[in-house]
């Protein structure tokens, strides 16, 4: 799933089905601004609609989220710009990705669900993603999970553990390391690791 040629920067609404069809690689001729934009694809690519990237983008965009992307990364963004999620690939096969699940006002939006955006991202990258790389600072929800079981738990077993030990290791990224951290079990400011696929 490679684009041999980066999408525009931002892609309006009616032109979304066009995107994901050149996201996917495929050339199914032309679509109009009608065809694209309208609540049922073209008769030739209804087929499509099948595939789970199509459907969870096309998913988001009619919730409100915008989406982002080029190549080596994938940005998708609420109109009210929270919640907003990343990601990107830092080399040849490591993705590093940032999610926000919270609307404006604390509460959570329609149409975000963390674990199919997860999946989109694995899905948009493809078989490139060969590990995931976890930054974890501040407030990171993640941080918060990895110590309360860090206080009980050896490290990699604490990330494996956290939201996204768990969605990595769904996925098939099941060899944890952990290559910085700063501070002490339980009290750590910054964490990261690394989840790889078995070679």
């Amino acid at each position: 799933m490679l684009l041999t040629t980066p999408p525009p920067r931002r892609i309006a609404p009616n032109y979304i089905l066009a995107y994901i069809l050149l996201a996917l690689g495929l050339s199914l001729g032309p679509l109009s601004q009608a065809q694209a934009g309208g609540d049922k694809p073209p008769a030739d690519c209804e087929w499509l609609m099948g595939n789970s990237l199509t459907r969870t983008m096309i998913g988001l965009n009619r919730a409100g989220f915008t989406i982002d992307a080029t190549h080596d990364r994938i940005t998708i963004e609420h109109k009210t710009r929270y919640p907003h999620a990343w990601a990107r690939m830092l080399d040849r096969d490591l993705m590093m990705m940032g999610l926000y699940v919270k609307g404006p006002r604390g509460g959570r939006v329609a149409g975000f669900d963390g674990h199919l955006i997860f999946k989109l991202f694995l899905d948009y990258f493809g078989s490139r993603v060969q590990a995931v790389l976890g930054n974890w600072e501040g407030d990171s929800d993640n941080l918060a999970q990895f110590n309360g079981l860090s206080q009980r738990l050896p490290l990699e077993e604490a990330a494996r553990k956290t939201w996204t030990g768990r969605q990595a290791v769904l996925h098939g990224y099941t060899h944890v390391f952990i290559l910085d951290t700063k501070g002490s079990p339980g009290a750590f400011e910054r964490v990261a690791v690394e989840f790889q696929k078995p070679r």
